[in-house]
């Protein structure tokens, strides 16, 4: 949590995916309500890359969208299929294009999917008089009107005890963010907020996958200065002891992940080994014990390989 700025694209399009229910239910209950989820939503992550084409009209976009689109193919309680569209705006500044882009990005998915599309537009800025909810134009007497749903974060601000007294993990992902509008990496502030929330954590009474994957979101979140981010930690690991958990930090979780991925990598050399070894074996007998040791040696899989490939 050395790192102070904060980049809350990656952060949301993961809580999303992972807690897609939980977040309709908490902010769209009819819509979770029309939604059977015992069938598994199916996110269509190729989707938002072709989304994103330029606007008619309108350069290609650079640089740090600061956006998050995320499309999931649902089944309705009726039988049917639909698409949910969630396209999550971060960026602290007006976008005078949002309207279209929301109405082309519906029209798109509708005319590659023939399914009906719900639109939703998360607002995730500090701006508390922006708030685009539709697209509408007329031309010669034809007319076309396009209204998305859209959640204001920042309306929760007045309603934080709320938020807090929750049991829905959501709830925790969005008090998250509206501390980090309200405070600055280096201030006092953030750091009791984000203290404060990792105590509302442990006393939720979430499975431990659950408390592992809230506490890496809300630690991506409210980055801090290295001095406060140190402090942060020596009191985590105070609430560590106090409530007998251990908390998976960001960090820890990429060296579980970067472990597996060496132990795959190990398990590939070692049968590309036992493959060219047997072939030496079978060839030259006692002669394939020299062999052996010079594979042993060899620690890139791509030279296993391409030794494989000529046997």
């Amino acid at each position: 949590m050395s790192r102070t700025r904060n980049n809350l694209d990656p952060v949301w399009k993961e809580a999303l995916t992972a807690y897609l229910p939980d977040f309709l239910e908490l902010f769209l209950p009819e819509v979770h309500q029309a939604i059977d989820w015992t069938i598994a939503p199916v996110f269509l992550d190729g989707e938002t890359r072709s989304l994103r084409r330029a606007l008619p009209g309108q350069p290609a976009p650079r640089g740090q969208r600061r956006q998050v689109d995320l499309v999931a193919r649902v089944h309705l309680k009726g039988g049917h299929e639909a698409l949910v569209l969630l396209h999550v705006e971060v960026q602290s500044q007006r976008d005078p294009h949002f309207e279209l882009r929301m109405s082309l990005y519906r029209h798109r998915l509708f005319d590659r999917h023939g399914l009906p599309v719900f639109s939703l537009a998360v607002l995730g800025d500090a701006d508390p008089e922006w708030r685009p909810c539709c697209h509408d134009t007329e031309f010669l007497g034809c007319r076309s009107y396009f209204r998305f749903a859209t959640l204001k974060l920042l309306d929760w601000k007045e309603r934080r005890a709320e938020l807090e007294a929750s049991t829905n993990p959501f709830a925790l992902v969005v008090a998250a963010h509206l501390a980090v509008l309200e405070t600055r990496p280096d201030q006092p502030a953030r750091l009791a907020l984000a203290l404060r929330l990792v105590r509302l954590l442990l006393q939720r009474g979430f499975s431990q996958g659950e408390t592992d994957g809230l506490y890496r979101l809300l630690e991506a979140m409210m980055t801090m200065s290295k001095t406060l981010a140190e402090a942060f930690d020596a009191e985590v690991a105070r609430l560590e002891e106090e409530h007998a958990v251990k908390l998976i930090t960001r960090s820890e979780m990429r060296g579980i992940k970067k472990g597996r991925l060496e132990g795959r990598l190990e398990g590939r050399l070692e049968g590309q080994r036992r493959m060219l070894q047997g072939v030496a074996s079978a060839r030259f007998g006692e002669a394939a014990s020299e062999i052996a040791g010079a594979l042993e040696a060899i620690g890139d899989p791509e030279v296993l390989l391409r030794l494989a490939g000529t046997v």
